[in-house]
């Protein structure tokens, strides 16, 4: 029996364990981040008063495969999406963190192909 593990980690610090995955907009372009404890900490801190002084506007629209649903899941797909890239020409992957859009597109397309 064959178990493979995924550990997502900080994309600041590439060492610590990432404690969330935060997607985060600025001028129309959406990133997304996987934090560890303190990083998440660190950016709330900074973030705050430009929060508090906003206004929300609602959930993001996001279209690639890999947002949505609870973190776990994310989590879970993001692995997925990672394994396939390496089969299908993308051996370069990081183990964590940004997954680039081309491979969202063509894992995608996979998908839809099998019919999942």
């Amino acid at each position: 029996m064959r178990e493979v593990s995924i550990r997502v980690l900080d994309d600041l610090d590439k060492t610590t364990e990432a404690a969330e995955t935060l997607p985060l907009g600025l001028r129309g372009q959406w990133y997304e981040l996987d934090l560890g404890a303190e990083n998440l900490r660190r950016l709330e801190e900074f973030l705050g008063p430009y929060l508090k002084a906003g206004r929300r506007i609602g959930e993001p629209l996001h279209t690639a495969p890999v947002r949505g649903g609870s973190y776990p899941a994310q989590r879970q797909l993001k692995a997925e999406m990672r394994a396939w890239g390496k089969d299908n020409g993308w051996p370069d992957l990081e183990p964590g963190g940004y997954i680039p859009k081309p491979l969202r597109e063509a894992y995608q397309r996979h998908l839809l192909s099998q019919g999942s």
